[in-house]
């Protein structure tokens, strides 16, 4: 059975503390996470404020927990029978050893959090687990090296629209045709186009809203002489 951490703390709180992100990187992450899902430390990867392997970094120092060797990854074919693949990729996990001295069982993770996912891989290979830090990105190829095949993306936890492929298998994302000097909008960039427009227009909706608010609180410090007209002009 995995023992929770003693004095648990966000995964914000923890890279705040490393220093690896801003309360502003941190906010804005959070607000990206509140509306469109996902894994804090994929969203803020995602953001650019950081990078995964200085994520995984910062994670292993605060936390005291090692940081995984995916190129070297030896268990008993009895323990990967038991994982499967497919639960390998849904949770983006890895056995990578098998230590018999102690009957323990060091995986691979992304999110050294989820409890409740290492007792549950304690249950079904019935041995100690111990987890070790890697990126998200990581596990994905060493689960397609173990297991052999491709990465399977559609159930590697990354969020919709993170990776777009055409017919041809590459990446829209790093599309960017050029014609005549001008560049050509891609699908992504019709995709998020609305997306930038509505949050254009809901900043715009909150900042005439702000206005009204100052004018009227503007208008009640005069009336109670606070305030005088001219105090307010040279205001601006």
């Amino acid at each position: 059975m995995i023992e929770p951490m003693h004095q648990p703390m966000r995964l914000g709180e923890l890279l705040l503390r490393a220093g690896v992100v801003t309360e502003l990187q941190l906010r804005a992450a959070l607000a990206e996470q509140k509306r469109w899902g996902g894994k804090l430390g994929t969203v803020l990867v995602r953001m650019g404020a950081l990078s995964e392997d200085l994520l995984v970094k910062a994670l292993s120092k605060q936390l005291g927990i090692p940081r995984a060797n995916l190129a070297e990854v030896s268990v008993p074919k009895t323990i990967l029978d038991k994982m499967g693949r497919k639960l390998c990729e849904e949770h983006t996990v890895l056995p990578l050893s098998y230590i018999q001295e102690r009957r323990a069982l060091q995986v691979a993770v992304s999110d050294p959090f989820n409890v409740v996912l290492l007792d549950d891989l304690s249950r079904r290979t019935g041995v100690r687990v111990e987890p070790a830090l890697a990126g998200e990105g990581a596990i994905r190829e060493a689960i397609a090296k173990v297991f052999g095949g491709a990465v399977d993306e559609s159930v590697s936890g990354r969020e919709p629209g993170m990776k777009l492929l055409n017919n041809q298998m590459t990446s829209l994302l790093e599309q960017t045709p050029v014609k005549e000097g001008r560049r050509i909008p891609t699908v992504v960039d019709r995709v998020a186009q609305p997306m930038i427009d509505k949050n254009l227009a809901e900043l715009t909706q909150m900042a005439e809203h702000q206005e009204r608010v100052l004018r009227t609180v503007l208008e009640i410090l005069v009336e109670r002489g606070v305030l005088q007209p001219d105090d307010i002009k040279r205001l601006g």
